[in-house]
């Protein structure tokens, strides 16, 4: 894994977690790092990381083709 690719990785997961898009409302506030809801658990975090990685792994399998 390159430098390139796990920056790449960071940003996908990190845009799950903080950024409200289609099919996909954040659970955390970028800028100050906290928690946008009460009840946020490990469950939540690991599922918008899942999702992060996977697209990821796709925007990384386009640039290899």
């Amino acid at each position: 894994m390159t430098n390139k690719e796990v920056k790449l990785i960071k940003e996908e997961i990190l845009h799950h977690l903080c950024d409200d898009f289609k099919n996909n409302q954040a659970i955390f506030d970028r800028k100050e790092g906290f928690a946008c809801f009460n009840g946020t658990n490990l469950t939540m975090v690991m599922d918008k990381i899942v999702n992060g990685l996977k697209s990821a792994q796709g925007k990384i399998n386009n640039i290899k083709q």
